[in-house]
């Protein structure tokens, strides 16, 4: 039975959340149903299919401040409103914060019956809470919002154990309302984009052993220790170098840094690519160096390249297989299933003494999978396998299974 599906993000500039938007409207849609993708602002930073029914709320730009934003949303709230009672919608699902509240304050108010609504979270709020030190107003506030929105839609969906760990202990999320299912990507379209050629200006980074890295530069993704941990890994392997694919704020921070360590003919900046694809399949192995993430969708998408992976992030280790994150800091390196896992002590990283000391525990794991020949053939396996878990139509699947099994009037409390 074709379903009327909404999915509500922010925007569709660049990142993770949004893409998993984008994937899902492509997959509910090749299962048969009516997918209308709706953004709260302006932006587009990926190709939209023809047959999604792309519908913006709003004039603003999502570029614009946070202030504009939350003036708008009584607006946003009305016109959304009014879009679900226009096309008939009976599926509702929020990605990030201010869809989920919007969809929840849609239940409050009792507007619409009969709508199955789906909050789904996308990072781990309290660790970001953490790593940008805000107050503890802060963290009330998004306990209170969290507790809003999980009264106010039938099920949360946590995009990871991570976060459904944290939804549970952190936020007092009721655990019967939440559940796990992970990101999707896309095989075929991977495959399809891994054939495009690299432009000529890039083909030099990709002679020799290349490091790559997806992701934006900000200082929770780490790319600062990625550098650094790259010019000790030079230091024994002349012959290899770094890619930085995104944008942000730390750009100019990193490209000093590149400068002071002289790794400038090493290190290159790619930018913001639609495609990154066609660069992880000429590169050698993949990196993650955030101190968190809600899922680790760039970590899922390189093993899907068929790449072997690193990762010092705690949050994203249980992609690689790890069944705890409980290591010991002063442990040199977990061999898990899928991938290699570098407990790192992120509490002192700041200092610069530590962060030295924590570079050369990720270098000695970068040098070990470039030189173990038999040990990257396994991960580059591994990774293929693995990936195959979080095909597009299976979780596309999970989701309208999740639909199905959720009556519209349970769930929401009074």
């Amino acid at each position: 039975m074709m379903k009327e599906i909404a999915i509500i993000v922010p925007s569709l500039y660049g990142g993770g959340a949004e893409k998993v938007a984008l994937l899902l409207s492509r997959g509910f849609k090749m299962r048969g149903n009516r997918v209308f993708l709706i953004t709260l602002e302006k932006g587009i930073a990926y190709d939209i299919p023809p047959d999604i029914h792309l519908i913006n709320i709003s004039k603003i730009d999502g570029k614009d401040s946070k202030l504009i934003k939350l003036l708008l949303l009584p607006l946003q709230f009305y016109t959304l409103s009014q879009i679900i009672k226009k096309y008939r919608i009976n599926f509702l699902l929020g990605i990030m914060e201010r869809p989920n509240f919007l969809i929840a304050l849609l239940n409050f108010f009792r507007i619409h019956k009969n709508i199955i609504s789906v909050a789904s979270v996308h990072t781990l709020l309290f660790q970001r809470i953490k790593v940008k030190r805000f107050n503890k107003f802060w963290k009330s506030l998004y306990k209170y919002l969290y507790k809003f929105i999980a009264r106010n839609v039938n099920c949360v969906v946590a995009v990871s154990p991570f976060v459904k760990k944290e939804l549970i202990s952190e936020f007092e999320v009721n655990k019967d309302k939440v559940k796990f299912i992970g990101n999707p990507v896309d095989f075929e379209e991977i495959r399809i984009k891994t054939l495009e050629p690299i432009s000529p200006e890039w083909r030099k980074a990709f002679v020799g052993k290349t490091i790559l890295n997806l992701g934006r530069l900000i200082p929770e993704k780490g790319q600062e220790l990625l550098i650094k941990s790259f010019a000790k890994v030079r230091q024994l392997l002349p012959d290899t170098n770094l890619v930085l694919i995104g944008d942000g704020e730390e750009k100019k921070k990193l490209q000093e840094l590149v400068k002071n360590l002289d790794l400038e003919n090493n290190v290159f900046f790619l930018g913001f690519q639609k495609n990154p694809y066609k660069f992880m399949k000429h590169a050698s192995i993949f990196v993650l160096t955030s101190r968190y993430e809600g899922f680790g969708l760039a970590l899922v998408e390189a093993m899907t390249c068929g790449l072997p992976v690193i990762t010092v992030t705690p949050s994203a280790s249980w992609i690689l297989g790890c069944e705890s994150t409980d290591h010991k800091i002063n442990e040199e390196l977990v061999y898990a299933e899928y991938g290699m896992y570098v407990p790192l002590n992120w509490d002192n990283i700041q200092e610069e003494y530590n962060m030295e000391k924590e570079a050369e525990k990720l270098a000695k794991a970068i040098l070990t999978l470039l030189q173990n020949r038999s040990l990257f053939e396994r991960y580059k396996k591994a990774s293929a396998e693995r990936s195959r878990q979080f095909s597009l139509t299976t979780i596309s699947v999970e989701y309208e299974n999740l639909f199905n099994h959720l009556p519209a009037k349970a769930g929401l409390d009074k």
